[in-house]
């Protein structure tokens, strides 16, 4: 694969309209939601702080989710339905949100999962007690795998550690993070740009390096989001996945610059060996064979980590 090394995000226009701006916008991007949709509205319309505006981006449905969208409108003006015409992915979409977006904070909500009343203004005040530089929020979450439960399967706690050296660790994938629980400041936008509408996978990784080159990190332990999350075999990501690498991978003289060398190699390993599983779980070998000799190329020594992660990769395989 030819790696471009350039990265050119689209640049941000801030929405400069006079009417008053509310305290935080919320990006929905939506595809085909109108199973679930209600319930991510409603967790929103339950929140106790209502200074808020409400951006639905739908990614050109082909169901009833728009005209679900115009009867929520009709009942709560804080409500606009922003949509594309053609198919363009989650990163389009939720560029159409960003655009639009007046609040002095911006919250990513995914049509499937909902929030807790408290989550935006929990986040909201201790964002307000920050300076300038801390521009990003986590929270906490519930995770619900593959709908077999109502109640939590797994939980999703933000370590306050992860506040030092928030970039290194982020861009080495030391930490993790959920598109739900994430708010921060509009203004990071201006330096760090919308998503990349080319990527269909890890769009908002991409953008959280981007807005973590200029911004710090505050989390709350609590969890405030339920996140209903598909982690079926029948979900096939590779190839997004390998599509979204040249991206990801053009942060890599940024982050030789600042840390060093080896410190990029390792990044480029680990990037590359996470291909190799995610080919290994969709038993697309060979596939996962050429990720494998990249990894080996960039870093001939394999951790015992990688070996674990190696052999449940192909044992999820094997068992579909």
């Amino acid at each position: 694969m030819e790696i471009d090394h350039t990265l050119n995000p689209p640049k941000y226009s801030p929405n400069d309209s006079d009417a008053p701006a509310p305290k935080v916008s919320v990006v929905i991007p939506t595809y085909n939601s109108a199973a679930f949709l209600e319930r991510s509205i409603r967790s929103i319309q339950a929140q106790t702080l209502d200074d808020l505006e409400i951006l639905v981006c739908d990614d050109a449905s082909t169901d009833s989710t728009v005209d679900m969208v115009h009867e929520f409108a009709r009942d709560d003006s804080r409500i606009t339905l922003l949509a594309l015409e053609v198919n363009a992915g989650a990163g389009a979409a939720r560029n159409l949100g960003l655009s639009a977006a007046r609040g002095e904070y911006i919250a990513f909500l995914d049509s499937d999962d909902e929030w807790f009343p408290e989550k935006l203004a929990r986040q909201v005040a201790l964002m307000d007690e920050q300076p300038e530089e801390v521009g990003v929020c986590f929270c906490g979450a519930e995770i619900i795998r593959d709908g077999d439960s109502e109640a939590p399967t797994h939980y999703y706690k933000p370590n306050p550690v992860w506040e030092n050296n928030i970039f290194y660790r982020f861009v080495m994938s030391h930490i993790a993070f959920i598109t739900p629980t994430v708010l921060f400041r509009r203004a990071l936008l201006k330096d760090a740009g919308l998503m990349i509408p080319e990527m269909r996978r890890s769009q908002d990784v991409e953008f959280l390096v981007r807005l973590f080159k200029y911004s710090g990190l505050k989390v709350l332990e609590e969890c405030l989001v339920r996140v209903h999350m598909d982690t079926s075999p029948s979900k096939k990501i590779y190839d997004r996945l390998k599509n979204a690498f040249p991206y990801l991978y053009a942060h890599q003289d940024y982050v030789r610059e600042k840390f060093g060398r080896k410190v990029a190699i390792r990044r480029h390993a680990g990037i590359r060996m996470n291909l190799c599983k995610v080919a290994l779980r969709e038993r697309r070998y060979g596939q996962a064979f050429w990720q494998f000799l990249c990894r080996i190329r960039i870093r001939p020594l394999l951790s015992r980590g990688d070996l674990r992660g190696i052999c449940k990769a192909f044992a999820r395989g094997i068992m579909g």
